[in-house]
């Protein structure tokens, strides 16, 4: 800024003492006319110089804000990847004690069927019982009908019979209570293998979702890593126009430095003729001074091309 203002005001001296010159001199000298016209071609070149510099530090403001929003869509993307994990590892955990639910029930109906097979095989060795004890009541009631000690034995017989009975019945009740424990372990069963699909098919949900985070997460830094080598780039563009834009400042700075020096000369010159031959050679001078003049503008010209 303090430079734009020290150019500006050299720029207004420049004028006013062109302007005092001009309304000194009768006539204009072309060679004046085509440096003022180069110097303003570079003061343009300048300004267009400065304006590029400013557009480049408005990109380089652009790039370094995405850069910042992309680190912190990474960091999001890090936290929701991490709560991921987490709900994965939970659903993992849930998943094992619903499975090893499932293995406990079905040891508990494996357990019941075994146990209602053996009171089967029970029930039909008491109702063999029963049935041999029957017929052999039945035997000894037609072959000692007439015996009351033996109808008292029988009587106890049949009372035994009686018990056995019930004691058979007990067993059918209890193996009715162990068939229905086993329907209930078994649709218990069922449930949990039907549970067990869902948690499974959620956990490879999950799974599809964190790679697909993790994808996600890749593409952002290598979007930040691709931003910050542009950004990098651009900072030494911008440093780099900066330094050429100095120097055409500098040259230009010398340019019209110089430029006033010939003007004084000329001035100077000017008032110092007096008569025709001094105004002749005054007006060599004058030349030779134009003709430096227009070398230096030329040198400046060639190596603002170069550069």
């Amino acid at each position: 800024m303090a430079e734009r203002e020290v150019s500006g005001r050299r720029a207004r001296r420049s004028r006013s003492y062109a302007s005092a010159q001009a309304s000194e001199e009768p006539r204009a000298v072309p060679g004046h006319t085509r440096l003022r016209e180069q110097l303003n071609a570079e003061r343009q070149a300048r300004a267009n110089a400065e304006a590029a510099a400013a557009q480049l530090e408005e990109n380089h403001r652009i790039l370094k804000q995405q850069a910042t929003d992309s680190a912190q869509r990474a960091s999001q993307l890090t936290v929701e990847l991490a709560r991921v994990r987490a709900q994965e590892q939970q659903r993992t955990q849930e998943l094992a004690i619903a499975q090893e639910r499932e293995r406990q029930a079905r040891a508990a109906a494996a357990s019941a069927q075994t146990r209602a097979e053996t009171a089967e095989h029970r029930a039909r060795d008491f109702e063999a019982e029963l049935n041999r004890v029957t017929s052999e009541l039945s035997a000894a009631t037609e072959k000692f009908q007439d015996s009351s000690d033996e109808a008292d034995v029988l009587r106890g017989q049949v009372a035994q019979l009686v018990a056995v009975q019930d004691f058979r019945q007990g067993e059918r009740s209890a193996l009715e209570h162990a068939q229905q424990r086993l329907d209930d372990a078994n649709k218990r069963a069922a449930e949990l293998y039907t549970r067990t699909t869902q948690l499974e098919k959620l956990l490879q949900e999950e799974e599809e979702r964190t790679a697909l985070l993790e994808r996600e997460r890749d593409a952002s830094a290598s979007k930040s890593t691709v931003l910050t080598a542009d950004l990098s780039q651009s900072i030494r563009n911008l440093e780099e126009r900066e330094r050429i834009a100095q120097e055409r400042t500098e040259q230009v700075a010398g340019l019209e430095a110089s430029l006033a020096d010939v003007r004084s000369e000329l001035a100077a010159a000017r008032r110092s003729l007096t008569t025709e031959k001094e105004r002749s050679a005054a007006q060599r001078r004058i030349m030779v001074l134009l003709g430096i003049g227009f070398a230096c503008a030329v040198i400046a010209l060639v190596l603002l091309v170069v550069l």
